[in-house]
């Protein structure tokens, strides 16, 4: 038995490109996290995604995402390639300025996944 009050935690079922639900709700967050999701959308549905993302993300608010690209064993209509160029194009068209960028070595161990991940804020940078 916890000795902790039980979380205050709301499931929100909602999915990307539209976030159709978070939108309707006019939900705003500071920081929204968007990993290991974008690489299962097709290149096509990348402005709608950072477009929904910017939505809901308060000015001056972040959005951090995590992807990989896809290895050669995985199936192509699961995984998606996203080169870092096409994510900042479609997060910049949505209001989104990229603060910051990196890559990773996979968490898992595995040799063939390495990680990018790219933190944007949502409207100019002063």
């Amino acid at each position: 038995m916890s000795s902790h009050a039980p979380a205050e935690v709301r499931w929100i079922d909602d999915a990307l490109p539209t976030l159709a639900l978070l939108r309707s709700e006019k939900r705003i967050f500071d920081f929204v996290l968007c990993s290991a999701v974008l690489m299962h959308l097709p290149a096509s549905a990348l402005g709608g995604c950072f477009s929904a993302l910017g939505a809901i993300t308060a000015a001056t608010g972040k959005v951090a995402i995590s992807v990989r690209a896809p290895t050669p064993t995985d199936p192509k209509q699961i995984f998606h390639a996203h080169t870092a160029s096409a994510l900042k194009t479609a997060a910049s068209s949505a209001g989104l300025t990229l603060i910051d960028h990196g890559e990773s070595v996979d968490v898992l161990g595995r040799d063939v996944v390495k990680w990018r991940w790219m933190v944007f804020q949502n409207g100019e940078i002063a």
